[in-house]
């Protein structure tokens, strides 16, 4: 699920990069990655379209997916704050920073059913803290970056999905230093790299 798109670009960077562009180029490159090792692969989109947060979610619900991955660039107020971020969903946010995240990535969420979300939410946890922690883990390695817990935080996307379900932060756009980084196609296939990698780690440790 690349976050954004159309006439949502998402978080903007100070020169001009734009969120929904970075996420859509890391998740097709993560759909490649995976569909080389025989994955069957649903996008939320595939080019620049706008499809609300609550449509995303109905369609991995409608598609039964086995995990649902959603894509971001982290933004923050702070232009040093700096790194990877795997999140899983709860109703309360694990630190200031998560809480801060989450209100960028809902700004065009509606009501949240927050009390059906975390019945239907808590079957999953177990499942989507590995997940995350698989993703963090290739992410870290690949990019050689400072290793940053999972965090929990009220995203709407995640707390409308019916099974696993994971956001990944892959950088914050509203530092100069990633900015140019997720700027660069080699850089954003690092990333895609890692993110494929954890959710085949994830998988083939339930088999």
């Amino acid at each position: 699920d690349p976050g954004h798109g159309g006439n949502d670009p998402g978080a903007i960077g100070p020169n001009g990069v734009q969120e929904k562009d970075v996420v859509l180029n890391i998740t097709l490159k993560v759909a490649k990655y995976l569909r080389k090792d025989n994955f069957k692969i649903y996008l939320t989109r595939d080019d620049d379209t706008f499809i609300p947060l609550k449509r995303r979610a109905v369609f991995a619900n409608e598609k039964e997916a086995d995990l649902f991955i959603s894509i971001h660039c982290n933004a923050s107020k702070n232009k040093g704050a700096q790194g990877v971020r795997t999140y899983i969903y709860d109703r309360i946010a694990s630190s200031k920073e998560a809480a801060e995240t989450a209100k960028l990535e809902n700004k065009n969420a509606g009501a949240l059913e927050m009390l059906l979300n975390d019945l239907r939410k808590g079957a999953f946890e177990y499942l989507s803290i590995e997940a995350a922690g698989n993703v963090q883990h290739c992410l870290v390695k690949n990019l050689r970056l400072k290793w940053e817990p999972t965090e929990r935080a009220p995203f709407y996307v995640l707390a409308n999905t019916s099974m696993p379900s994971v956001l990944v932060e892959a950088a914050f756009i509203s530092n100069p230093q990633e900015e140019k980084k997720l700027d660069d196609d080699e850089f954003r296939e690092k990333i895609a790299k890692g993110i494929a990698d954890g959710i085949m780690e994830y998988f083939s440790k339930l088999k």
